[in-house]
């Protein structure tokens, strides 16, 4: 199209090299259709390779943690909400698990209902795509545990909560480490 005829679009400029949208969105109407930043240099970096250059989703909202232990939710009562924001194949959550109850299975701690799957492509290890920290308060059973930092592994559609004991061996928290009281807070980075 012209100059003359994109100017005549209501909310739209166009000046020869540059388009100009002064009222509403651009609407990708196509799934996996975007942006495409082909035309840029690429990294260079030695052992780099460039595998896509589209941005073809953005995408934010909310998620509910569901916290299980021995892989149940049984007996697990509390406040538990979370946020996402996906930016092309990167997720970010943040979350909150407060609970009331922990129920009374003693099994390893995990999170499910990630709002998207991890998919393995960008995994470091055979399952692992991303992961991220939490800060806790209330109390946990084990008095070995350092009070403060928690990580989070994602794998699949989970996360798997790991903290440091007092000589700083990996502690994999379990039912029996968690109180009524406890309260997490955090967030964590994955590939999906």
């Amino acid at each position: 199209s012209t100059t003359t005829e994109l100017d005549a679009e209501s909310g739209l400029t166009f000046d020869g090299t540059h388009l100009s949208i002064t009222d509403g969105d651009l609407v990708i109407a196509t799934a996996g259709h975007g942006i495409d930043f082909s035309a840029q240099t690429a990294t260079s970096a030695t052992g780099a390779t460039t595998g896509a250059e589209l941005l073809d989703h953005y995408e934010e909202g909310t998620w509910t943690p569901e916290p299980k232990i021995s892989n149940s939710t049984t007996g697990i009562t509390g406040t538990f909400t979370g946020a996402y924001v996906k930016i092309g194949k990167q997720v970010t959550i943040s979350f909150k698990i407060q609970f009331s109850d922990k129920g009374s299975n003693t099994g390893q701690f995990t999170v499910h209902g990630l709002p998207f799957a991890e998919d393995g492509t960008y995994a470091v290890s055979t399952s692992i795509g991303g992961g991220g920290f939490a800060y806790y308060q209330g109390s946990f059973a084990n008095p070995n545990n350092i009070d403060g930092n928690m990580t989070f592994r994602v794998e699949s559609s989970m996360m798997y909560s790991q903290m440091l004991n007092s000589d700083k061996s990996t502690v994999i928290p379990a039912g029996t480490d968690i109180e009524d009281n406890t309260y997490l807070f955090g967030h964590a980075t994955y590939f999906a």
